[in-house]
């Protein structure tokens, strides 16, 4: 269905795009963690190298999304992923980014369609 095609382009431009950002400007995002993400860190693991594999990781799973290959997980690892995010960014509950929450929702909604354009999962 055409709904479904922009929705799952449409949300794989968007993580394509955040992706390059991030891998680009990943000083920028740091300041987004929560402090006990870092806490956490394992010995030798910088903030630096989990931003930049957040880019990556964002970049894959656009192309996955854009080009549609298995189209139903990659909106499934979209919509997880988002959730981490938002888990992971708010330090309370001013800091919440709704635009996040909007990505969530469509991730979620692009998961449970029935899809049935080119590699099916």
């Amino acid at each position: 269905m055409l709904h479904e095609r922009i929705l799952r382009f449409t949300l794989g431009i968007v993580f394509v795009w955040m992706g390059i950002l991030i891998a680009q400007h990943g000083e920028s995002y740091t300041a987004l963690l929560a402090s006990w993400v870092i806490e956490k860190l394992p010995i030798g693991v910088t903030v630096s190298h989990i931003i930049m594999g957040v880019g990556i990781f964002d970049i894959i799973i656009g192309l996955w999304l854009l080009f549609g290959v298995y189209p139903k997980t990659a909106a499934t690892i979209a919509a997880v992923h988002l959730a981490a995010v938002l888990v992971v960014t708010s330090k309370d509950l001013q800091s919440v980014r709704i635009a996040d929450i909007g990505l969530l929702g469509a991730a979620v909604s692009l998961a449970l369609t029935k899809q049935t354009i080119y590699f099916e999962d």
